[in-house]
């Protein structure tokens, strides 16, 4: 079984959240600033679409068995609770 190694520091200090895929990925961001509201919007609202499909889905099915309606009403409540734990760790992570 391999480890996961994390890369050494380029400068004595310095932790390894300053070196590396953190830094690029940091400044591909600071350089697409005109992404920050569309990615806001489908991380806020995009959400929203994986409960219309399976409610939609379920309106389809709601006279046939049980068997195809329960995965159907298990979806939306969990994309609801996904929704809440984004919204919750937006707010962690917060600038």
């Amino acid at each position: 079984m391999t480890r996961l190694r994390l890369a050494a520091s380029p400068v004595a200090g310095e932790s390894w959240i300053h070196s590396g895929w953190y830094v690029e990925m940091t400044e591909l961001a600071s350089r697409t600033t005109w992404l920050n509201g569309p990615t806001l919007a489908y991380t806020s609202f995009g959400g929203l679409l994986f409960v219309a499909l399976p409610v939609a889905a379920f309106w389809a099915v709601r006279y046939r068995a049980f068997v195809l309606i329960a995965p159907l009403l298990a979806t939306p409540i969990a994309a609801i609770a996904t929704y809440f734990a984004v919204i919750a760790l937006k707010r962690a992570v917060a600038q």
